[in-house]
């Protein structure tokens, strides 16, 4: 009878002594998908890590880059007010007067041996014009007599055909010297309230002084 030849496969080598690697068959579909679903997550979280790893960085390179500034900043104003007070002191050394330093350099006396020095002149005291009038005992006005005042303020008035005569001065005591031809008398006036006192002067006549 006749020897049938049938086709198998070869028989696998035996493994190595000592290697543990097993023949496995050939996956399954629900291995592959498996397997490809593990590695997308690998993926993702790899992408997922490269992200926050770019957020730090950029979050760490932003903070840098605004200490940078304000440091830049703060650097470049502190000339400009170093500047400006620089000018503003020497703005208030020039506006001081050469003898207020000297002043306040120059030492200064003890509290009791300073003198009292007015901050100003005295005001003037002021004039007042005042009227009289020149008679004689008579009651008749003296034409032409001369009147001098002596006293806060000096001098000389006349008398009109009435007798009338004006003089401006301080308000104070004053001597009035009647001179009518060689008539002579003296008066003690006072300007006081806008007015002389007395404002009449008689004087004595002629044959009498």
């Amino acid at each position: 009878m006749a020897a049938v030849l049938v086709d198998r496969e070869p028989d696998p080598p035996p493994a190595a002594a000592g290697t543990g690697v097993e023949r496995r068959g050939p996956a399954t579909p629900a291995a592959q998908a498996g397997l490809h679903r593990s590695a997308q997550s690998r993926m993702i979280a790899g992408v997922n890590a490269m992200l926050r790893d770019a957020r730090t960085r950029s979050a760490m390179v932003c903070t840098l880059l605004a200490v940078t500034l304000v440091f830049a900043a703060a650097a470049m104003l502190r000339p400009a007010s170093m500047l400006a007070q620089s000018g503003a002191a020497s703005n208030a050394q020039a506006s001081v007067r050469p003898d207020a330093t000297q002043n306040a350099a120059a030492p200064q006396e003890p509290s009791g041996h300073d003198e009292a020095r007015p901050s100003q002149e005295p005001a003037r005291p002021r004039d007042h014009r005042v009227t009289g009038k020149v008679l004689d005992r008579d009651g008749k006005a003296v034409e032409r007599a001369e009147i001098a005042f002596g006293g806060p303020k000096t001098g000389k008035v006349f008398s009109d055909a009435r007798g009338e005569f004006a003089f401006t001065g301080p308000t104070g005591d004053y001597t009035a010297t009647v001179k009518a031809g060689s008539r002579r008398q003296e008066f003690a006036v006072q300007i006081d309230n806008n007015q002389l006192k007395p404002s009449t002067l008689v004087i004595e006549p002629e044959g009498l002084l």
